[in-house]
């Protein structure tokens, strides 16, 4: 029994990766930023709902690329998720002004947040987590390190992507779309 929540376990930290992860929420995060502004365009005051759902898709996208153990998932989870609503801020996907207090916005980003930190990462069985603690904190720290899981590679590819995410819907906003979305 304990062999085989072994090999589960380690089938389960080879399969992490940090890298891919952090890249795809940058990929993904376009397509998500051009629904944002279609949905902003559509009712402006209720585009606000968008900022806590992005929390939960950010950590959704984070568990399914990267499926990973350690903290440094959920870590680049928060990064991301504070990327995407400061680029829904900038490009003026989120109603900031007018009917909208700053606390009504402060406060949903607040709850993206708290989902992110229920989703990115992924749940074990206690078996495979017990084990998992044991090689982490134990006095062996037999926890095998891929460089794909580096917190120090993952965070400059998750701002890179996210980076070129906001310069390509800047470029569809202001050239592909011009007007359509103004405030």
């Amino acid at each position: 029994m304990q062999e085989t929540v072994e090999i589960s376990l380690d089938n389960k930290l080879r399969k992490q990766n940090g890298i891919l992860a952090s890249l795809m929420l940058g990929f993904w995060s376009l397509p998500f930023l051009a629904a944002w502004f279609v949905f902003h365009a559509m009712i402006p005051n209720a585009s606000l709902v968008i900022i806590p759902v992005a929390g939960f898709w950010c950590s959704l996208i984070i568990r399914i690329h990267g499926r990973g153990l350690s903290s440094s998932f959920k870590i680049i989870s928060y990064l991301g998720y504070l990327l995407l609503v400061m680029s829904a801020i900038a490009l003026g996907a989120v109603a900031t002004r007018g009917a909208v207090p700053l606390v009504i916005v402060l406060g949903l980003i607040l709850a993206g947040f708290i989902g992110v930190s229920d989703y990115s990462r992924v749940k074990l069985p206690p078996e495979e987590d017990a084990l998992y603690l044991k090689r982490k904190f134990g006095t062996e720290k037999t926890l095998k390190r891929y460089w794909r899981n580096n917190i120090l590679l993952m965070i400059p590819a998750l701002v890179l992507a996210q980076a070129a995410a906001f310069v390509a819907m800047v470029f569809i906003t202001e050239n592909v779309l011009p007007g359509t979305f103004s405030n």
